[in-house]
């Protein structure tokens, strides 16, 4: 299990952008026209819109192959954190490596800590330009994982 699961690891880590799906899941309008128009001019394949975290978790349940999540930390009915739990979590799906960003407005290094501690792999402070939003999505998605799938589970 584990050769297939390292497999599709380094697969992902060189899927061209368009034929990649991201996941936005962010309720301020401006936010979510910013990232949307930002994830298009980087050429996204497919992306997925969502303003709360329920929904966001049902279209993670509909594609289960996702390449990148952004998600808003202080979304509506579930934040980024419980989106990043239950993606960490072994059974939710193939993808307990998932590159997941995070971005907020306020940022205290408890909040950072936390996240860093539920394997985020990137953390974003609005407000930030285009190429420094740009330049986030593209080590997300290519650079080594900031952790190992298998010791997120232990911690």
């Amino acid at each position: 299990m584990n050769d297939h699961h390292d497999t599709n690891r380094e697969a992902d880590i060189f899927k061209p952008i368009h034929a990649s799906t991201c996941l936005v899941a962010v309720s301020d309008s401006f936010y979510m026209t910013t990232l949307r128009e930002t994830l298009r001019e980087m050429k996204f394949g497919n992306i997925e819109i969502s303003r709360d975290g329920a929904q966001a978790l049902f279209l993670l349940k509909k594609h289960v192959f996702v390449d990148l999540i952004i998600a808003q930390e202080d979304l509506p009915i579930y934040q980024c954190k419980d989106i990043v739990r239950l993606v960490r979590s072994e059974g939710f799906t193939q993808q307990s490596y998932l590159p997941i960003i995070c971005i907020g407005w306020k940022w205290t290094h408890e909040k950072i800590e936390i996240y860093r501690r539920l394997k985020v792999d990137d953390i974003i402070a609005f407000p930030t330009s285009r190429y420094g939003l740009q330049r986030r999505v593209l080590s997300a998605l290519y650079s080594d994982r900031r952790f190992d799938a298998k010791r997120s589970q232990k911690a």
